[in-house]
């Protein structure tokens, strides 16, 4: 549908030329999207696009950090001070890197250990980098990656454990990667390729088929890997494949009542089919009810915050792609985690769930993702949740684990603004503060879909979407506008799926965001 709202013409020669030069002007935007170092083209598919730094924070986000870790503000200053001080921020980190990692750990091999140990200490050093630009950080976190990346072959196990290590350091050195690739040019292109080659090698292969009949934590970290190094490698079938994946699990990872009298079935086998494998799967819940996981009878807490976490890293990994896992099972997750943070903060559990009683397990360091997302993003409520951040998270020196570190410093509190809103600052008193342009909602979508952009002044407006070859195929506004925050609903139902770009003009500012349409 094209919405167009008559302007004044003119036949002057000047006119015209204006007029042209100003839909070249937008041509050029919407071309640059595609080409910059923001937004690149999936490799081997040309109507895709990642964002780069995309995986667990933009850059927005990163800067957000950056200043209220500069400003001495809490949370983020004392939970900066935990990371500088521990042992992965330790400029003499020495990295360990094997050809061979074996997974099994056993009285006298530590493979796996080492492993996460120096992916932990290369993102922790990434961080340290972005967050007080001292070039030794920066230099440090190169040099593990290159040592990893110029030694190891594979990943070996007399079982599957191979896959669940590859899981948990390919979901940890992409971080460092993603980081450094957006903020240092000293690690080369020779370089980020050796990288980039080593995810492909050494951990792609025990990643992409899943893992249906295990624990779900497991398939979960091999999904969060799975979103990293397809990010990280313009990968459009890898990510494709962690969507999908994920898409699966979840649903059968956390209880809703509304699935049945039974939990989904993993994706992938008929080996948990029956009431009686499913009912042992679970570990022979008293039970069904809303935010009863998978694992939650297993150990009361343990694997299911590791489950937790991995579920959630990759919805906010895809999150800065440009599409919104979280609310496809935000019900799922929030009623898993306001239910398993009660007995973790103390609190008993009806005997009418279980009877025999719970023991709550540790608690891991992971929580803030998600309740940035669905408490200062969505505006949910999340009592428990919040009640264990602040008494538990937030004070504890334990702040890494496997997949999961350092939340408290990069999620905590984050402001919504910067999630969603490129913007340019301005000072106009009551008016918006910012121009800006938000991620449309829902995305994907089918087949409508809402924009919203604030102006901080009046200002003559366009807003137009345009196909992946620069083809406009919808005027959405062109007119002049006051001061204020406007919602445009853009309705698709006459195009077909891919990839749009949709671009903001007015006097001053010009913006894109790009969408999904999924028929």
């Amino acid at each position: 549908m094209r919405i167009t709202k008559p302007r004044n013409s003119t036949n002057s020669v000047t006119g015209r030329f204006a007029r042209i030069a100003g839909k070249l002007k937008s041509l050029f935007l919407v071309l640059a999207v595609f080409l910059s170092t923001d937004f690149q083209l999936f490799a081997g598919d040309p109507t895709a696009i990642f964002t780069h730094p995309g995986l667990l924070n933009s850059k927005a986000e990163l800067d957000f950090v950056k200043a209220k870790i500069t400003s001495g503000a809490e949370p983020w200053s004392s939970s900066f001070t935990k990371m500088k001080n521990s042992n992965f921020g330790n400029l003499n980190w020495v990295p360990k890197p094997l050809s061979v990692v074996h997974a099994n750990w056993t009285p006298t091999s530590n493979d796996a250990g080492i492993e996460n140990d120096d992916a932990t200490a290369a993102y922790t050093q990434a961080l340290l980098w972005y967050f007080t630009d001292n070039e030794t950080y920066a230099q440090k976190s190169v040099e593990i990656l290159n040592a990893w990346s110029s030694t190891i072959t594979s990943h070996t196990s007399t079982d599957l454990q191979k896959q669940l290590v590859a899981a948990w350091c390919g979901s940890v050195f992409p971080l460092a990667g993603e980081i450094l690739r957006a903020s240092y040019p000293k690690w080369t292109s020779d370089e980020i390729n050796q990288f980039s080659s080593m995810l492909n090698k050494a951990f792609l292969p025990l990643l992409v088929s899943g893992n249906p009949t295990y624990n779900g934590n497991w398939e979960l970290s091999m999904i969060n890997a799975l979103l990293c190094i397809g990010v990280f490698n313009e990968d459009s079938t890898t990510f494709a494949q962690g969507l999908f994946l994920w898409r699966k699990r979840v649903p059968a990872y956390f209880y809703m009542t509304t699935d049945g009298t039974t939990p989904i079935r993993p994706y992938g086998t008929t080996s948990l089919n029956s009431e009686s494998a499913i009912h042992n799967y679970w570990v022979s819940p008293y039970r069904y009810f809303d935010g009863l996981c998978q694992e939650t009878c297993r150990d009361y807490g343990h694997h299911m915050q590791m489950g937790l976490a991995s579920a959630v890293n990759s919805a906010e990994i895809a999150f800065h792609q440009g599409i919104d896992l979280y609310a496809e099972n935000d019900k799922r997750i929030m009623a898993a985690m306001e239910f398993q943070a009660g007995p973790l903060l103390g609190n008993p559990v009806s005997k009418e769930l279980f009877p025999n009683g719970f023991v709550a397990s540790d608690l891991l360091p992971t929580w803030e993702i998600a309740y940035n997302h669905f408490h200062n993003r969505k505006g949910f409520a999340l009592p428990m949740t919040d009640a264990l951040i602040s008494k538990s998270i937030r004070p504890s020196y334990f702040t890494t684990m496997l997949n999961i570190a350092w939340e408290s410093v990069t999620h905590a509190e984050l402001d919504i603004n910067i999630t969603y809103v490129e913007s340019v600052e301005v000072n106009l008193g009551d008016a918006p503060l910012k121009f800006g342009l938000a991620h449309n909602y829902p995305n994907p979508f089918n087949p409508t879909t809402s924009i919203s952009y604030s102006l901080p002044q009046s200002s003559f407006v366009t807003l137009r979407v345009y196909d992946v070859i620069g083809k406009e195929v919808a005027t959405l506004v062109s007119e002049h506008q006051d001061a204020g925050i406007y919602k445009v609903t853009f309705d698709a139902s006459q195009l077909s799926t891919g990839i749009y770009v949709y671009n903001l003009s007015t006097a001053n500012s010009i913006f894109c965001k790009k969408m999904m349409l999924i028929r």
